[in-house]
């Protein structure tokens, strides 16, 4: 049986890339909550349902490193689309946008759709992004209906076996969960509040769809 000092690595281990390129699955303390993390790999976000007891209706959200590598993942965009990435990306807001092609059924629950966030540049989960040169896929590292962790010491032990790696960064502070904002369709909504959700709704009251 695994115990979590078992499979505790730090951001600079060299380890940390090689997890995830082999399609393992770990916990990360991310730019908003502690997740699950994986690279887009069949296997690995097979396992991601398995291990998190999920619905597979439910999707998952994907963190790119770059508004360049999102919109790669998303249909033409509006110019009111445009308009409300350029002001809450990077930082801590999924969108809701039309997927392209290149981008799995398995990530999506076979939804016409693709959660995407964009973290702030000054943070290790974006380093890592840049070392990986690929996208990850996240969700809250929980069981299904559990609540989210939003420290080292909340981790679920029983989770944690099942997993490869747990990066520990004793300088991860609480923080809220991501503000999930829909704009796959107008008028664009929050669908999650979390956090900046004061700054995305006002962003989202400064839209004109007449653009």
């Amino acid at each position: 049986m695994k115990h979590i000092h078992e499979v505790i690595i730090e951001w600079d281990d060299p380890d940390l890339v090689a997890h995830l390129l082999r399609g393992n699955v770990g916990v990360l303390p991310f730019d908003t909550i502690w997740g699950l993390g994986a690279c887009l790999q069949p296997e690995a976000i097979q396992r991601l349902y398995e291990i998190k007891q999920r619905d597979r209706r439910q999707p998952f959200l994907v963190v790119a490193k770059s508004m360049d590598v999102a919109i790669s993942m998303v249909t033409p965009l509006s110019a009111a689309q445009q308009n409300v990435l350029a002001a809450v990306w990077p930082g801590p807001v999924t969108c809701i946008l039309n997927k392209s092609r290149n981008v799995s059924d398995r990530v999506t629950a076979d939804l016409p759709t693709v959660a995407i966030r964009v973290p702030d540049p000054t943070t290790p989960v974006y380093r890592l992004l840049e070392q990986l040169d690929q996208p990850l896929v996240s969700t809250s590292a929980n069981f299904s209906g559990q609540p989210s962790p939003s420290c080292f010491d909340d981790l679920d032990p029983e989770l944690v076996q099942q997993l490869d790696f747990v990066v520990q960064d004793t300088h991860h502070t609480p923080r809220l969960q991501s503000t999930i904002v829909d704009l796959s369709k107008q008028p664009f909504w929050v669908v999650r509040p979390g956090a900046n959700v004061d700054a995305v709704e006002s962003v989202l009251d400064s839209i004109s769809f007449s653009d």
